[in-house]
């Protein structure tokens, strides 16, 4: 197993799922779980090896698993399948073991190809993905695709997700999403909202006012908190410049009364020790704290980093580096952060570790 580009996520007995881009045993990836044995060890299982029927069944799955609400893993493919452009896929558990079905091929017609974002589902069973592009739902005969949220031309796309952008599922099955159009072309948060005749899409907020502002979000899943507000992290942009471009940001959206969007930043990553270019997105706690990772940075290394950004009483912000990866115990972490129950965070590192090919890690408070 290694290339774990995506986010990992966690059952209601602390298993861990996730999939890896390459490795397996057919060289084209897998889709594995780690289980906790009582003593502080993890033991692996493969639930599925991709390639095992040549590359119909999708290969290369860059997306993190979706644990869907019937017991059913989902997930997405960048290659493969039956006209090569990638795959929607499921994973259900029989007496025999995890089978696969596909669900969707995409190909040369479709304007998505190779997925390697999150899937999320809704209370009904449908799903969506890339940054609110498309649904994927039960019909009579199978599952129907339908594309939900297209690019729009005049004032900057709006929905201009690529292959890594994350969806959110809001109140009233809204999808909230971050990507690369918008005014300025350095991306937008926009909104995809259902309607009568379909679908409609908006976009809350334009990046690259000025050159100080948040540029490029980052991957992953947008996150709101109980009022409503919206945070993310942008891979570009802000005050300080890190040699290859600015360092990046972690911005908050606000609605306003008039029903516009007010953007404030709140971390203005730098080079050095705090970690910087953070590729993944944020995720909340319950005590309004965010939590993410960078994918560079950090201590002699550069490895990146995992951090903490806390609220403080008087409006300002508090920023900690929690862990700074030295390469032994992984390289590059590229997705957003898992949290339990305990307050314990899970994620995943693109490469290094004993064996070269990445490390899955906890962080304990």
């Amino acid at each position: 197993m290694e290339a774990l580009y995506s986010q990992v996520v966690l059952d209601q007995s602390g298993n861990i799922y996730g999939a890896g881009a390459g490795g397996g045993a057919y060289g084209q990836g897998a889709v594995f779980e780690l289980s906790p044995d009582g003593s502080g060890a993890w033991i692996e299982n493969i639930l599925y090896n991709f390639g095992e029927s040549g590359k119909a069944d999708g290969s290369y799955p860059y997306g993190p698993v979706t644990l869907g609400i019937d017991g059913i893993i989902y997930g997405t493919t960048t290659e493969g399948g039956a006209f090569g452009y990638g795959s929607l896929y499921s994973l259900t558990l029989g007496s025999a073991g995890w089978k696969e079905a596909i669900l969707h091929n995409f190909g040369h017609t479709d304007p998505i190809a190779g997925p390697s974002s999150n899937l999320t589902q809704d209370a009904t069973g449908n799903l969506y993905g890339e940054a609110g592009r498309f649904q994927l739902s039960k019909g009579k005969d199978g599952w129907v695709f339908r594309l939900i949220c297209f690019q729009k031309s005049g004032n900057g796309d709006v929905c201009s997700g690529n292959d890594y952008d994350g969806t959110t599922l809001g109140p009233k099955a809204h999808l909230f999403s971050a990507g690369l159009g918008g005014t300025h072309g350095v991306g937008n948060v926009y909104e995809a909202v259902p309607t009568p005749g379909g679908w409609d899409a908006m976009t809350l907020f334009n990046f690259g006012s000025s050159q100080y502002d948040g540029q490029v979000p980052a991957h992953g899943p947008l996150v709101a908190d109980r009022f409503g507000n919206i945070y993310g992290a942008t891979f570009a942009g802000g005050l300080n410049n890190c040699g290859n471009g600015n360092c990046g940001t972690i911005y908050k959206l606000a609605r306003q009364p008039d029903g516009q969007w007010k953007e404030t930043i709140l971390f203005n990553f730098g080079s050095g020790s705090t970690g910087f270019n953070p590729i993944g997105g944020v995720i909340l706690d319950k005590a309004g704290n965010l939590y993410g990772t960078t994918g560079y940075g950090g201590g002699a290394c550069g490895c990146g980093v995992a951090y903490r950004l806390s609220p403080n009483q008087n409006g300002t912000w508090t920023y900690a580096v929690l862990h700074a990866f030295d390469g032994f115990d992984g390289a590059l972490p590229y997705s957003s952060l898992t949290m339990d129950s305990k307050g314990n965070l899970y994620g995943t590192t693109v490469g290094s570790g004993p064996y070269g090919g990445g490390v899955v890690f906890e962080i304990t408070p």
